[in-house]
């Protein structure tokens, strides 16, 4: 995926949260959607929480961006 024209996908997804231990939540563009999917952590023995999470917004069947956290808008 580091090359122009690979693309990810949501199994890409989730195996990127088991294997870095962290929740990633994306935001999609889709108006019909709940607007944010959480992919939890398999990981044995999970340490992931919120705090530790990959942040990503998605433009449906376009592109994927990265998301930086605000802490003023979490919790």
């Amino acid at each position: 995926m580091a090359r122009d024209g690979i693309w990810g996908d949501h199994l890409t997804l989730i195996a990127i949260a088991n294997a870095f231990d962290r929740h990633v939540f994306v935001v999609s563009s889709l108006p019909d959607s709940s607007g944010v999917t959480c992919i939890e952590s398999k990981a044995p023995n999970s340490r992931a929480d919120s705090k530790r999470a990959v942040l990503l917004s998605h433009w449906h069947e376009l592109h994927y961006n990265a998301l930086t956290r605000d802490e003023k808008l979490f919790c």
